[in-house]
């Protein structure tokens, strides 16, 4: 399954350009971009293949933050965030059941579009809003800002 099966998404794979050095939350966009279209892979921790929480895992550990590995730890990390204050960088999470299943990374965000680059086991790893999605906006459960503590 995952978020992408009923959508489009964005397939410019090019990156935002670069602003001032040190902007983390620019850095891990950026990083997180870089990996549009690897596939998906259980497990999988790099560009060969990524499951969602593997790709979070690997692009804060790109910038030397160390998450937990499983997206269902991922979901607790850091402080929550209200979806209308989402910032690039954070964490969405989605759920189904009350299960938390899967993580992405936020991109940008307004009250009206939530971008985030996320692994899909459909698509690998692509860009979309997920606010559009039928499938994904049903089960967006929060926002984690991972760069608090």
């Amino acid at each position: 399954a995952g978020c992408a099966m009923l959508k489009p998404a964005d397939t410019n794979y090019r990156t935002a350009s670069s602003t001032k050095s040190g902007d983390v939350r620019t850095e891990i966009v950026q990083t997180a971009r870089s990996y549009l279209g690897s596939p998906y892979r259980f497990g999988g921790t790099n560009s060969r293949g990524f499951d969602c929480s593997g790709l979070v895992f690997t692009v804060y550990a790109t910038h030397g933050i160390s998450l937990p590995r499983k997206a269902v730890d991922q979901a607790r990390f850091g402080r929550k965030r209200v979806q209308e204050e989402a910032r690039r960088g954070d964490l969405a999470v989605f759920s189904v059941k009350g299960k938390v299943n899967h993580v992405g990374i936020v991109t940008r965000a307004s009250r009206e579009e939530l971008w985030v680059v996320h692994s899909t086991t459909s698509r690998g790893v692509i860009h979309e809003d997920v606010l559009q999605s039928s499938y994904c906006s049903r089960r967006l459960r929060g926002i984690r800002d991972a760069l608090v503590r």
